[in-house]
């Protein structure tokens, strides 16, 4: 009885239809699963910026600032609309980015009044924005004030207005900071490293981990290592991403400490998870000639797309020519494997 039983269930989960299996993805080897902010910058590295578009209006419907600054950059540069839309799209985009925290969306929307896209062509207005920008804490906008005012100087009380946006910031240890960069570029102001260096102590003793870093990098100016070293432990140990890097310089080339190529790569490292795109970069060059031995393409490849997302234009290139096309394609003593022989 049992064994009719048995042979019935048998016969019966025979005409079950079993399901097909499931086929990988074809970037199932990245690592990234569904994020859509890294599989849109795969597709912008791979030049196809239009199938980017619906991955990063997701992933910044869901609060994403990268996702908005990218739409921004797409749209001012034509992609995805109409010439007489896609430049009004782009100050929305970044816009948003902006409203919701990101100082890097105030960058965006100088640049657009810097180039004249979807908006009159206003270097001062630009500088406006550069300034609000690099009063909020984006790292790269004082390069960009400093190298428009080089274009279009400015004097009078235009410059008094945008040395204002300073000031006002200039109670807190962070204005403090930008302030003394202020003194020592002679940016807006008369350069006067005795009061940038003065600014910088006092940011650092209300707990500036930036203004550490940059006296840092003063006292080796001054040849004076050992206060270096001890700046830049402090403000790398308290967040600061300019203490990291430096940190990482000094142990890769042994200047002031003992040369380790360990804790240089931890500091890259720690700085890359910090959001600096020059790590992250550098981690995917490191990972990528790993790659050439293990076949582990994937973990190169996110520090790259990482870097693409936080701005990085030259990490397009080289995850396109470190990564993909070698990945693709490795030629070995004249033979080319292909890519089923490798690891992904």
């Amino acid at each position: 009885m049992e064994k009719s039983i048995a042979v019935a269930v048998a016969a019966t989960l025979a005409l079950v239809p079993t399901r097909a299996p499931a086929r990988a993805r074809p970037d199932a080897w990245l690592g990234i699963g569904r994020q859509p902010l890294l599989r849109a910058m795969l597709l912008i590295a791979e030049r196809k910026p239009s199938g980017a578009l619906p991955l990063l209006e997701a992933s910044a419907a869901k609060g994403n600032t990268l996702a908005a600054i990218w739409l921004a950059r797409l749209f001012a540069d034509g992609i995805g609309g109409a010439k007489n839309t896609a430049p009004t799209r782009a100050i929305c985009w970044a816009t948003l980015a902006a409203a919701e925290g990101n100082p890097g969306g105030l960058l965006e929307i100088g640049k657009l009044y810097q180039n004249g896209r979807g908006v009159a062509k206003s270097p001062y207005t630009a500088d406006t924005y550069f300034a609000w920008a690099a009063s909020r804490g984006c790292l790269n906008a004082l390069d960009s004030l400093r190298d428009n005012i080089g274009m279009h100087p400015i004097t009078g009380p235009k410059r008094r207005r945008l040395l204002l946006i300073f000031l006002r910031a200039a109670g807190t240890p962070a204005g403090k900071c930008d302030l003394a960069l202020l003194y020592s570029m002679g940016l807006l102001v008369g350069r006067d490293e005795k009061r940038s260096i003065a600014l910088l102590k006092s940011a650092a003793a209300s707990g500036n981990a930036d203004a550490m870093a940059y006296l840092g990098s003063a006292r080796f100016s001054e040849s004076a290592p050992g206060g270096a070293i001890k700046w830049l432990r402090r403000a790398a140990r308290a967040g600061s991403v300019r203490g990291m890097i430096l940190l990482s310089f000094l142990y890769a080339t042994g200047k002031g400490v003992p040369k380790s190529r360990r804790l240089s790569w931890l500091w890259t490292r720690r700085a890359a998870e910090h959001g600096d795109v020059f790590s992250m970069s550098q981690l995917g060059l490191r990972y990528s000639t790993k790659a050439l031995a293990d076949g582990r393409w994937g973990r190169a490849a996110r520090w790259y797309l990482r870097a693409i997302a936080n701005g990085d234009t030259l990490a397009e290139k080289r995850l396109r020519d470190c990564v993909l096309k070698p990945r693709a394609t490795i030629v070995k003593d004249h033979i080319i494997l292909p890519d089923e022989h490798l690891r992904g």
